[in-house]
């Protein structure tokens, strides 16, 4: 069996809770890890002073690129309140709120990227009714 990120225990609650299945979370994941490598070298890069922390000092790492990604894509699904988001992953209101606006728009990045953005705007009513009109005639 497959091993799910976060506390899902089966993949009927990783899509419903995500939007995602684990095929999509494999392919999302990697593109994901390297956003974020790249976002912290541009960070770095631009602080005009890198402290040097002692070993073992400085904040420890909380969540992994997986379980910020179950994150950002259950806000993405569903827009909860952030306690009720922090509720559902057994974490803090400020770390929810945090980990999502830090992460939305690098996951947003990647999802373009991709070619997995799904449409969101539409010129008229009738381009609303075609989508919704395929995505239910769709097998």
């Amino acid at each position: 069996m497959r091993l799910l990120p976060m506390n899902f225990t089966d993949e009927r609650q990783m899509k419903t809770a995500s939007g995602v299945n684990s095929r999509e979370f494999d392919v999302f994941l990697p593109a994901l890890r390297a956003a974020i490598s790249n976002y912290k070298t541009e960070c770095a890069a631009a602080c005009s002073v890198y402290r040097q922390r002692q070993a073992g000092g400085g904040k420890k790492v909380l969540f992994s690129d997986s379980d910020k990604l179950c994150i950002c894509s259950s806000y993405s699904k569903t827009y909860p309140e952030f306690d009720d988001l922090a509720h559902r992953f057994n974490i803090s209101y400020s770390k929810a709120h945090g980990e999502v606006y830090r992460n939305l728009p690098l996951s947003e990045k990647v999802l373009v990227s991709l070619n997995m953005m799904p449409a969101r705007e539409f010129d008229n009513a009738e381009e609303l009714k075609s989508f919704f009109e395929k995505k239910i005639l769709k097998p």
